[in-house]
């Protein structure tokens, strides 16, 4: 049978499933069990097949995917130098969340692959809490300086790298200190992606059995930091930069192509400009918290008409030759038109 994808042109692999470790609050470990990783030529297989079917984009996910091989005695940058070995110089490969110990122990290749003109500049990966004292009741098995190492040395080596991470308000060990410390780091580095979330006491789980914060200052704190994270807009000084983008998704109202740059951030286009699956240049002349609107443009406007007119005739498979002299004259007609309606406006 063959594979359905809710979008055509996105391929998500998960490479591995199950989990290392051991977080008091999480229940994955109980749901998925130990780390078990897929082998790489199984995954690699997919996604030529995958990229055989015209997908444009290839999603590499798990729980957590820096952990990837450390049971078969692989690791992820093997199977990512595999992977970049086969994709098609129109595509792109996303890698998905890594928890900040396993990413540290291949920092250099990481920023090697992040850097690769086919892989998205874009890597996930999960804070949870500015605090120490918070993360090894967390069992997070890391500090907060292997955090900030792994992104001072991305951003330092990868051009342009988006870091988006987590945080987790409430905690039930987080003091009024410890929060604080999160304050500080989200403002220290003002990750344009952060998730917030208010803590849950997941049943079975160590962090369950431990005493709450109260639920309103729970509240509280996830203010604060949704607040700060709203105070700053990461998009302000981009209007007028050019990026070359990949439209693969509509946005959620339905009114805008979605397309990303190589830093994988959100860029809206009008749906007269391009089609799904479409590599354009674009300009940037509005931003929002969340993205940049591209500036449309005639030229790709009319181009993007002329293909629409050959892709309707090809599609009506027409044989008969006037028809087609007629859809061809259609669109030298839409030419002229455009260019002397440029032409006309320049004059006035």
């Amino acid at each position: 049978m063959p594979k359905i994808r809710r979008n055509p042109l996105i391929e998500i692999i998960s490479i591995n499933t199950g989990c290392l470790n051991e977080c008091t609050y999480c229940k994955t470990k109980h749901a998925r069990g130990k780390l078990g990783s897929y082998p790489i030529e199984d995954i690699v297989e997919r996604a030529r097949t995958a990229f055989n079917e015209n997908v444009k984009e290839l999603w590499i996910t798990s729980e957590d995917t820096g952990a990837y091989g450390r049971d078969i005695g692989k690791s992820l940058p093997e199977l990512l130098d595999r992977l970049i070995e086969m994709i098609p110089n129109d595509c792109m490969m996303r890698v998905g969340m890594t928890n900040p110990p396993y990413i540290l122990e291949h920092i250099e290749s990481m920023a090697r692959i992040l850097s690769h003109p086919r892989v998205y500049s874009f890597l996930h990966i999960p804070v949870q809490s500015g605090s120490d004292q918070v993360l090894a009741d967390m069992k997070r098995e890391y500090c907060i300086e292997d955090f900030c190492t792994i992104v001072d040395f991305l951003k330092q080596r990868v051009n342009g790298i988006t870091i988006a991470t987590d945080i987790i308000c409430g905690f039930p060990t987080e003091t009024e200190e410890n929060f604080n410390e999160t304050v500080s780091l989200v403002n220290k580095y003002r990750f344009p992606v952060l998730f917030i979330n208010q803590f849950f006491p997941r049943p079975g789980t160590p962090a369950a059995k431990m005493k709450r914060v109260p639920t309103q200052e729970v509240k509280r704190r996830s203010r604060i930091i949704s607040q700060l994270f709203n105070s700053y807009h990461p998009y302000n000084d981009r209007i007028g930069h050019k990026y070359r983008v990949l439209v693969t998704e509509i946005s959620t109202d339905k009114q805008y192509f979605v397309g990303h740059n190589k830093f994988y951030e959100q860029i809206l286009i009008a749906k007269n400009q391009c089609q799904l699956g479409d590599w354009i240049d674009v300009e940037i002349e509005a931003v929002g918290k969340y993205h940049m609107m591209a500036k449309s443009s005639w030229q790709r406007y009319l181009m993007n008409r002329i293909r629409q007119t050959l892709s309707s005739m090809n599609n009506m498979n027409v044989n008969n030759d006037n028809l087609k002299k007629i859809s061809l004259s259609s669109c030298v007609i839409i030419l002229v038109s455009s260019i002397l309606y440029r032409i006309y406006r320049k004059i006035v």
